[in-house]
Parts: structure tokens; C-alpha cells; sequence
């Protein structure tokens, strides 16, 4: 929205009138047009509900019919059969019976084949009795208990409690292997559904025997008996906890749905291969798959696109013909404005001698007569402007030429020294050595962090002037602790020490009578820098310290120590908050007359940080 609100400031004022009127004008045509487009895809997803459930109906009924014959044909091959005895390995058959019984196992297969004809994909007898040799045709296989329990699926057919199951949707196996031939089982592409039927030994209750028969998918729900060339509408078995989908409406694609199905039956939305679509779904209680029938939503909306096409026609040529008439108008309407506008380009070529006609008490006129008392003003506010301008860059120009080049004291020193050496003057030569290194070190500023050992030098450089004011007076005891690794590489603030030592001299030492101690302690913990001042001056009063701890906690400016703030230490510690890994602090401690700590620990960085190369 932004960015065509800044397109339509950048237009002209006829242009931004003519959109906004034609924008304006358009709605209406445009909310009737999404109306009325919205109430017939409504109404085509009504259809679609309405249809799917008719088509899930037919399928259901195709599916429950194939049910049924299948449990049919198993019920009347069992009760015609006598499977507990023959099937049973504690019985001890004869050659006739074991004859009998094959005979009679034809017999009935082929009663069942004619009453059912090319319904199922295959007849198969488990048995736990090896009196009765394995045998194998094109639509019945007889074999032994030990083929279904190295199957893949044997698990489902003997956890089962029921005495009639079906199992999960598999590719069907063409033959088992023959103990006595060793001919491998041929598995095919035909999907079928698996129904079995548990024998059991009539004293011991214990499983003897499975009968299992296989229908194919597409003689469960047959493909002619379905309307699939209907409006594209797809047909699917889905079992839930594999999360399989199969295909009923004869296609080999492949498909990947995203549904939920946790009613009962529904008609929801889901995704078929990413796409969006409608289906219509209902368990089927018997062999825990659930039916699915889908339409995809491109092809429900297929007959609304026309009439989508049509309407953004009608709206364009409506927005067209309001935009030249708004034009039209437009122009009429703001012709003083142009008038306006041309006399404004004059003034930006530099001519002020302008005036506009001032007809009229509108809005216009208006702001033609401000528009002529700004011409007459502009003039005068232009020379004033150039002439603070000139005067800024005069007082820029001498504010440059006033100051002293840092380089050029520092040099004037160390002539100095030089000559204090040649006039055998060592004292006073070390101290402007000592003032040179410190000039130089302060005025070098490359880095805010610099290497501990660094800094501790120049608080050398600064204690041996001290020491020379003072001699005897003043007493230092310096604890650095080198033998800790890489504590000369530590990185701290630049000029950490000296704001703070020079505190000491400053407000410590100024009414205390000598000597003055002064104890500086560094000292490398596991992660992190601890720095401690410690003096023996007058200390701080107790009101004075709550205010520099105040400040410390709310971020306010430092207290005024006299005419003017105190600034050192509180330089000191914002320079640690703002330079220094977080968690560094810097704490001050006073007691009256006996003396100021200020305790710094500084953070290890977690990441190496670049530091430039200062001249040692």
C-alpha cells in the first residue's frame, strides 16, 4: 500500500486526480463483480459436496458388494471342508484320505470359481499337516503354515482375535515356493486386498490352518461401474496408519494426499500432489481403509474462469472510459492551478518579479495571494542566508588557523630533552622524555582497546613525573602480575589508569598531609581482568559516594564537584559499558579519611578483536 501511495505522490495533480476518481468510481463495479463471483464458486462447491457424496455412495456400494462375496465364498469354502481335521498335524491320514481331501478341495474351489467368476485373484490353504503334499495351479495354492509366518504379513493375520481379518493392501504373491521343487515366488504389480480365516484345533483352540483369498482392487470397486471420466474425479482406498495411498480410477501416477480425516465422514479439503482439491471420505469399518473421493479445485472452478475473464474485461474498459472523462474534467477544474504552477517553474529560474491574479475567494485564490507575499519574501530570505553563510565559513577559517599542530609540541620536547642530556641535566631530561611518551601516546588515538601492556607503560610514564613532583612523599606499590598467560595482550580502554590515578593527586591528596600511598593491583582471574586503585587520601563523604553510585545505575550526568562536574572516573567507566565485553564493571569504594578502592573487572572477549599497531 505504501509503495503505490508514493508512485501516486510522484504523479502530477491531474494524474492523481483522474486515478483517484476512476479508483473511486470502479469500486462499486468492482464489489459487484467479486460478488457475484464468490456466490458461483459457492455455489459450484455446493455441486461439487453434492456429487462427490453421490459418487462415494456408488463406490461404497461396489466396495461392500465385493466384501461380501468374499466372506461368502471363504464361510462356504470352510463349512464345506472338514480344515480342522486334515489341516491339523496330529492327524494321521491315510493315503486315501490324504486323496479325498484334495479331491474334495477341487471340488469346491472350482463350485466357488463358477459362482463367482474371475471375482477373486487367488485362493490360499495354510496347513500345519505335511502329510498332505504341497500343490500349486493358476488360481489356488496349497502350502504349509511355515510360507505365512516367513511372510511379510504374517504378523497381521495371527495377532488378529478375530477368526475372519483383512489384512493390509499388498502386492499379491503369483505362487509360494515348493519345498520339493525350490521354485521361487513371483511377485506382480496387482494390488489386492487379503482376506483370512484362522483354523484352529478343536481341543486346543491353537492355530492350525489360515484360508486366505485375494481380491484385486480393481475387481473390489470395478473401474467401468464408476463414473471416473466424470468432471475428473479421482477414486482412492487410503489406510491411515501407513499412511498408503491407492488408486482406483485406473491411473499409474503417482499420487501424495494431505487430508484430515478425523470425522466419521466428511467433505473437507486436502492437497493431492500439492495441489488443492475437495473430497468426500468415509471409513469402512470392515477393513479399516478409508473410501475417498476427490475432485480437484481447478477443475470445480474450470467453468468460472470465463466468466472471471469477462468480468476483469468489463471492469478495465469501465476503468478506461472513467479515466478520460476524469481527465476531461480535471483539466477544466485546476486550470489556475497550472497557471500556478508555471509561475513557480519562473521563480525557479531565479525570476522573482511575479504576480499572480488574485480573483476570486476560494481556496485557490487563496493561496495565489500567500504565493505572492512568499515571492516578495524570498528575496530577503535568500541574502540572509548567504550571508550567515559566509560568516560561518570566516569564523571556520580562523577557527583553523588558531589551532596548534599536536606533532610540532610533541617535537618541541623532545628538542628539549636533548638538549637537558647534552647540558647533563638527566633529571629534567627523563621527566620531558616521560611527558613526551605520555603527549604522544594520548594524541596517538588508532584504537579504543589497547594491550594491558601498553597502558600499563604510559601509567609508568605518568607516576615517574609524579614521582619527581613529589620524591619522597609519594609511595607506590605497583602489582602487575606478568606471569599470567597472555595478560600483556589483554585488551582494555585506552587511558583506563591515568584519568584514575590522577584522581588520587586531584581530591585524595589535596588536604591529606603525606605521605601518600598509592596501590595499584593487576591481576589475570580464569575469564576475565580484576584492576584495583587503592589510596590512602581523604576518602568521599557518604552523601557524595550515594550520588556517584546513583549516577552509575541510572546513567545520569556526574556530579558537580565544586564549579565544575567530575568527570574522570565517570569517563572512565562509560568508556568499560560501551568498549568492554558485557559483564565488565567498575565499582568504587571510600571510607572517610582512610582512603578511595576502585575495583575494574574487565570480560575476556569471546572473539579475538583486531587491535592496530601502536608504537611501543
Amino acid at each position: 500500500m505504501q509503495f503505490f501511495l508514493t508512485k501516486l505522490q510522484k504523479m502530477s495533480l491531474t494524474k492523481q486526480f483522474v486515478v483517484v476518481i476512476a479508483v473511486i468510481l470502479c469500486i462499486p463495479a468492482i464489489s459487484i463483480c467479486v460478488y457475484y463471483n464468490t456466490t458461483h464458486r459457492q455455489s459450484l462447491v455446493t455441486q461439487c459436496r453434492f456429487a462427490l457424496q453421490a459418487d462415494l455412495s456408488q463406490m461404497t456400494a461396489l466396495m461392500n458388494s465385493s466384501l461380501d462375496k468374499a466372506e461368502s465364498a471363504l464361510t462356504d469354502l470352510f463349512y464345506q471342508q472338514e480344515f480342522p481335521y486334515f489341516l491339523n498335524q496330529n492327524s494321521r491320514l491315510s493315503t486315501q484320505e490324504a486323496s479325498y481331501f484334495s479331491s474334495k478341495l477341487s471340488t469346491g474351489l472350482t463350485a466357488i470359481h463358477n459362482l463367482y467368476p474371475n471375482q477373486f485373484n487367488g485362493f490360499y490353504i495354510f496347513s500345519s499337516n505335511h502329510q498332505i503334499p504341497e500343490s500349486m495351479d493358476y488360481y489356488t495354492t496349497f502350502t504349509y503354515m511355515e510360507q505365512l509366518q516367513r511372510s511379510d504379513y504374517a504378523t497381521e493375520v495371527l495377532s488378529s482375535a478375530d477368526n475372519m481379518t483383512y489384512g493390509n493392501i499388498r502386492y499379491a504373491d503369483s505362487n509360494y515356493t515348493h519345498s520339493r521343487s525350490q521354485i521361487k515366488a513371483i511377485n506382480n504389480t496387482t494390488l489386492i486386498l487379503p482376506l483370512y480365516r484362522k483354523i484352529y484345533d478343536l481341543k486346543s483352540r491353537a492355530v492350525i490352518g489360515v484360508l486366505e483369498v485375494d481380491t484385486a482392487l480393481s475387481k473390489l470397486i470395478p473401474i467401468n461401474q464408476l463414473p471416473v471420466s466424470q468432471n475428473n474425479v479421482l477414486f482412492f482406498l487410503y489406510h491411515q496408519e501407513s499412511e498408503q495411498l491407492y488408486t482406483i480410477s485406473g491411473s499409474t501416477s503417482d499420487y501424495h494426499l494431505e487430508a484430515d480425516f478425523s470425522e466419521k465422514a466428511s467433505f473437507t479439503t486436502g492437497m493431492l500432489n500439492q495441489k488443492p482439491a475437495y473430497l468426500y471420505y468415509e471409513p469402512c469399518a470392515r477393513t479399516g481403509l478409508i473410501r475417498v473421493v476427490i475432485q480437484r479445485q481447478e477443475d470445480v472452478f474450470s467453468s468460472s474462469r470465463y466468466m472471471l475473464t469477462y468480468m476483469l474485461l468489463f471492469v478495465l474498459v469501465a476503468f478506461v472510459l472513467i479515466s478520460v472523462l476524469a481527465y476531461h474534467a480535471v483539466q477544466i477544474l485546476l486550470k489556475r492551478l497550472f497557471e500556478m504552477n508555471h509561475m513557480i517553474r519562473k521563480i525557479e529560474q531565479g525570476d522573482f518579479r511575479i504576480h499572480m491574479e488574485e480573483t476570486g475567494s476560494d481556496e485557490i485564490a487563496r493561496i495565489a495571494r500567500s504565493f505572492n507575499q512568499m515571492a516578495s519574501k524570498l528575496q530577503d530570505t535568500i541574502d540572509t542566508l548567504v550571508a550567515k553563510d559566509k560568516l560561518q565559513k570566516e569564523t571556520e577559517l580562523r577557527a583553523l588557523e588558531a589551532q596548534i599542530n599536536p606533532h610540532f609540541l610533541y617535537n618541541t620536547l623532545e628538542n628539549m630533552r636533548m638538549q637537558c642530556e647534552i647540558d647533563e641535566y638527566y633529571l629534567v631530561g627523563d621527566a620531558l622524555a616521560a611527558l613526551g611518551d605520555l603527549f604522544r601516546y594520548s594524541i596517538k588515538w588508532t584504537d579504543n582497546m589497547v594491550p594491558l601492556a601498553l597502558e600499563w607503560k604510559h601509567l609508568n610514564h605518568y607516576l615517574s613525573i609524579m614521582q619527581m613532583r613529589y620524591g619522597s612523599k609519594l609511595i607506590c606499590h605497583m602489582d602487575y602480575d606478568n606471569t599470567k598467560k597472555d595478560i600483556d595482550d589483554f585488551l582494555v580502554p585506552k587511558l583506563i589508569f591515568q584519568p584514575l590515578v590522577e584522581n588520587c593527586f586531584h581530591h585524595g591528596f589535596e588536604n591529606r598531609i603525606p605521605p601518600y600511598y598509592i596501590w595499584i593491583r593487576v591481576e589475570r582471574l580464569y575469564e576475565e581482568l580484576l584492576i584495583q586503585i587503592k589510596d590512602n587520601g581523604c576518602g568521599i563523604t557518604k552523601k557524595r559516594l550515594a550520588e556517584i553510585k546513583n549516577t552509575f545505575k541510572n546513567g545520569a550526568p556526574p556530579p558537580k564537584t565544586g564549579s565544575r562536574p567530575s568527570i574522570g572516573i565517570h569517563n572512565v567507566r562509560e568508556r568499560i559499558v560501551h568498549t568492554c565485553p558485557k559483564g565488565s564493571v567498575l565499582m568504587v569504594d571510600s571510607t572517610e579519611q582512610e582512603g578511595t578502592t576502585i575495583t575494574i573487572y574487565i570480560k575476556e572477549p569471546k572473539e579475538e578483536r583486531h587491535v592496530s599497531d601502536i608504537s611501543r
